[in-house]
């Protein structure tokens, strides 16, 4: 055999054995920029260029890596690169290109081989390496159609690898992501309930969700809700979660102060308006670059209205008694839980402040409306009364939970934390039964008797017939849904059947009257 046929068959096993190490090192390399490093170096290696260059491109052909071997390429060759129209037919193309004396990215070369990186959704980059060093003869400083080969199984080989690198790096950033988001909501779930905003229930979340996404801008609030919803504590919440957090956040309500005093209260007074009476700032001055809650402004007089509509617009006040105008930076959050369109067709509330008032408009349910979320405020407010009062987190009866659980609280989320209040107070940190409900609230008991019948002997009852008594109610106050009763009762819809069957009939052993 001849030396040129034993040098030529030495090379093709090299070859073979370079691509077995590759495709057995590549899933060891930790990331694109290492995979981006091996597939130049084993080329430049094995193929005697002088350097090479991995060119990795985005998905608008924008550069992302490049990893050299050999000489690095200058700043402005790396800038050039992109631009170049030798990289711009390999990524156009699938296979290799030979390029005889030319230049690329502005400089010259003797020889220029390149292979496009395609990968299954598209071509990553390429690998790109310049001037054979061979120089037995001047024929052989040029790469050869079995380099071209080569370098093309070689890119091939990696680009399946660098793509599934680039999907690894992906899916890690989004682990990253969804991690920080879970933190962040934690955090922002623990905040919403340190400031008693407590539920789960979609009305709920949806109202306090635009109330932190609008926070941020400097339009006005409207919160509608009955009374006891917690219009204020949402307000305070928007104030939270602005920029402007760092600034006062006052409140007033406007159905609690006379007519004739309100105005001074909202604007301020100067010196000299009456005998003895001394300048004083208003809430508007006070909150100066922060919040100001305006609550029942349904309640607010029409004259002071039109004054309100001023400021709204001028970004200035005058107090009572004043000649001169005061600017003022205040974010208005008002607050009803009257018809306002109603008040506008009887001529008591001005439709143009309505609009103004209204940018945002943010809908609190009722209590009765968002059941599933009574657990988890029982328990919070139980919590904190225990935490307040420095006694054992007390507990609650079967029955006393059911009672608590079919109520349909007129006075919502306050009237729910009073009656709390005060049923800790009876029960001294032990469990609170239906006889403290009973002396607290004996309009809990009005419609309905939790207590056992008298024709019937009280007996010991075990605790599971208990438990299967209590969920029996609450399933029935559910009307029979067994997924809204799992929720009401904080737990999945398997203990539900476990515990009454999954066709056992409604009814209670505590009877109704």
């Amino acid at each position: 055999m001849k030396s040129e046929d034993v040098f030529g068959l030495r090379t093709q096993i090299l070859r073979l054995e370079t691509l077995y190490d590759v495709a057995r090192a590549l899933p060891l390399r930790a990331g694109v920029k290492e995979i981006a490093l091996e597939i130049v170096e084993r080329g430049v290696a094995l193929l005697d260029a002088a350097r090479g260059v991995t060119i990795l491109s985005d998905q608008r052909n924008r550069l992302d890596h490049l990893a050299w071997a050999g000489r690095r390429g200058t700043q402005k060759e790396d800038q050039q690169i992109l631009r170049d129209p030798f990289f711009a037919r390999l990524l156009s193309g699938s296979d290799a290109i030979l390029l005889g004396p030319g230049k690329f990215a502005g400089r010259a070369h003797r020889s220029i081989l390149g292979a496009p990186l395609q990968g299954t959704n598209g071509i990553l980059g390429a690998i790109i390496l310049f001037d054979k060093e061979s120089r037995e003869t001047e024929g052989s400083r040029l790469f050869s159609d079995d380099d071209a080969r080569f370098l093309s199984a070689l890119a091939a080989l990696c680009a399946g690898a660098l793509e599934g690198s680039r999907r690894v790096e992906q899916l890690e950033e989004e682990r990253r992501r969804l991690l920080e988001e879970n933190r962040l909501l934690r955090g922002r779930h623990q905040s919403l309930a340190g400031m008693g905003l407590v539920g789960d229930s979609p009305a709920f979340v949806r109202a306090t969700g635009i109330a932190i996404r609008t926070a941020r801008s400097r339009v006005s609030i409207l919160l509608r809700g009955e009374s006891g919803t917690g219009k204020e504590m949402v307000a305070r919440l928007i104030h939270s979660e602005s920029d402007r957090h760092d600034h006062p956040f006052l409140a007033l309500n406007c159905s609690a102060i006379p007519e004739t005093l309100l105005e001074s209260e909202l604007f301020g007074i100067d010196r000299g308006v009456a005998t003895g009476v001394e300048a004083r700032a208003g809430k508007f001055e006070v909150a100066d670059g922060g919040t100001l809650f305006l609550d029942e402004i349904g309640d607010m007089p029409l004259v002071l209205q039109a004054k309100l509509l001023r400021v709204l617009a001028e970004k200035e006040i005058e107090r009572v008694g004043g000649r001169r105008g005061i600017p003022v930076d205040v974010r208005i959050i008002a607050a009803t839980h009257r018809p306002l369109e109603d008040m506008v067709a009887a001529g008591r509330f001005r439709e143009d402040l309505l609009y103004r008032l209204r940018v945002v408009e943010i809908v609190l349910p009722p209590l009765r409306e968002r059941r599933e979320d009574l657990p988890a405020l029982i328990r919070h407010f139980l919590r904190r009364l225990a935490d307040e009062n420095q006694i054992p987190e007390p507990s609650l009866s079967p029955e006393s939970l059911t009672v608590l659980l079919s109520h349909d609280y007129p006075g919502n989320v306050r009237e729910l934390e009073n009656l709390l209040s005060g049923a800790v107070a009876l029960g001294q940190g032990k469990e609170i039964g239906l006889e403290e409900l009973r002396l607290l609230a004996p309009r809990l008991f009005e419609k309905r008797s939790f207590a056992p019948s008298s024709s019937h002997p009280i007996r010991p009852i075990p605790l599971r017939e208990i438990e299967q008594e209590h969920v029996r109610a609450v399933l029935k106050l559910a009307g029979g849904n067994k997924s809204r009763a799992a929720r009401l009762l904080g737990v999945d819809r398997k203990t539900v059947d476990r515990l009454v069957g999954k066709n056992e009939p409604l009814e209670l052993k505590y009877t109704t009257n």
